[in-house]
């Protein structure tokens, strides 16, 4: 499939008039491998389209009766090949800081993000390119996750979910804790003068003071932590953030 987005004039003395519209076709690598559908006699400048991870850090919201104050962490994955979101949490109906350990698995970033922009929150997304046999590490790094486990539940095409082998520990094995791992396959230092930043954020005091009498982790495992923590990070600036959703 062709894309005709830009137009670039380039000057070609041998050509009538010394003058050409040369169009250019955003491109994935294995398009480009497989061959481009164009035009003939024309040139045509292709833009290769770099693997990235994209670090999905939703906002607090409020429900009819309940403010949801801890956020969210995805991750996006996107290839020449195929696009997955990783999407980890207590998706058993239970309540504290234990339950089941479930993983979605997104292969439509559109359908997953609808239902996030559906709560009212607002998702951040931190873009960063990384070379692609690093991506392809972090999908084997999910499906090693998810190997011989059953799927649980599946929406149509887009959806599917499984319980991990650990499961979830609002400290020690979250949402956050959960992508994170998944982003050091590809950015081992991402990590960022942690403790200034690994506050609790979105924790009330009681739950703060319960977290330091069960042992506070030394890593960041709140979404808003992680969230300032990125975008405050001078090491590893993302190359695009983007805004989804908003107040409803």
């Amino acid at each position: 499939m062709k894309s005709r987005q830009a137009e670039h004039v380039i000057f070609c003395p041998h050509l009538p008039l010394g003058l050409w519209i040369v169009p250019t076709i955003n491109a994935t690598s294995k398009s480009t491998k497989d061959g481009l559908s164009i035009a003939t006699k024309q040139i045509t400048t292709i833009k290769i389209q770099s693997p990235i991870i994209e670090i999905l850090v939703g906002g607090p919201y409020k429900s009819i009766d309940e403010e949801h104050t801890y956020g969210h962490v995805a991750l996006r994955v996107i290839t020449s090949a195929n696009e997955f979101v990783y999407d980890f949490g207590r998706y058993n109906g239970e309540s504290g800081p234990f339950g089941q350990g479930r993983l979605r698995v997104w292969t439509k970033f559109a359908k997953y993000i609808a239902g996030e922009n559906a709560t009212g929150r607002t998702t951040t997304g931190f873009v960063y390119k990384v070379p692609s046999e690093l991506a392809a590490n972090v999908n084997t790094h999910f499906t090693s996750l998810i190997a011989n486990r059953p799927v649980l539940k599946a929406y149509v095409d887009h959806m599917k979910e499984y319980r991990l082998a650990v499961d979830y520990h609002a400290l020690n094995n979250n949402c956050t804790t959960t992508a994170m791992t998944g982003v050091r396959v590809a950015i081992r230092d991402l990590d960022y003068d942690v403790p200034t930043y690994n506050v609790g954020t979105g924790m009330s005091f009681v739950e703060k003071m319960g977290a330091k009498g069960a042992g506070w982790p030394s890593y960041i495992f709140m979404p808003a932590d992680l969230q300032k923590m990125l975008e405050n990070n001078p090491r590893h600036r993302p190359d695009k953030v983007e805004k989804f959703g908003g107040a409803k």
